[in-house]
Formats: C-alpha cells, structure tokens, sequence
C-alpha cells in the first residue's frame, strides 16, 4: 500500500511536469504564430492586397499616418517655441539680476548712512 502511494505521488509529479511543458510549448507555439501573422500582415500591406474591409482600414490607416505628420510638424514648432522662450527667459533673468545688483549697489551706502543716524 505506501508503494502504491509513493507510486501514484511519483505518477502525479511526472504529469505535473509533462503539464507544464506542454503549456511551455503552447505559448511558444502561440508567439510563433502571432509573429507570422504579423509578418504576414505586414507583407500584404506592402504589396497592396486587401480585403473586403482592406480599403476602409487602407483609407484609416492613411489619415493616421498623415495626422502624425501634422502632428509631428506640430511639434516641431512648438520645440522652437520653447527654445526661444526658454532663451528669452534666460536673458530677462540675467538682466534682472543686472538691475538688482545697481539696486544693490545704490542702496547699500544709503542703509549704511541710515543705520549710522540711528
């Protein structure tokens, strides 16, 4: 009897395993195909051949791609824009620190003398 057990335990750890592997070999065999089918996709949207839906989604596809050269131009003169404020910023705060340095400068003597009359 505790032979049939270990047996039947033994039974159960080999099934478990051979389990396991197939599912390995499912999801392996799964990205295969998923990687074929997108290359097939891809080839067939080289050459042109399309479906009963292929021209609509042709149609789509090509809106899509000139909406992200819009947008890409788009972003491009916003780029600049940000440059250009970015650098505007910088001279306006270099000149400020300009103006509040003579504003330093000028006000140093003055609290000097004040703080003397007091």
């Amino acid at each position: 009897m505790a032979m049939t057990v270990l047996q039947d335990g033994f039974r159960e750890i080999g099934r478990k395993f051979q389990r396991m592997s197939l599912s390995r070999q499912i999801k392996a065999a799964g990205r295969t195909q998923a990687a074929a089918l997108r290359a097939l996709g891809k080839r067939a949207v080289e050459a042109g051949v399309t479906g009963p839906a292929g021209d609509d989604l042709m149609s789509r596809f090509s809106e899509t791609q000139a909406k992200g050269g819009r947008l890409q131009s788009e972003l491009g003169v916003l780029e600049e824009d940000r440059k250009r404020l970015e650098q505007q910023r910088d001279a306006d705060a270099t000149r400020f620190t300009g103006l509040e340095q003579e504003v330093i400068a000028k006000k140093t003597p003055l609290d000097s003398e004040l703080a003397g009359q007091q």
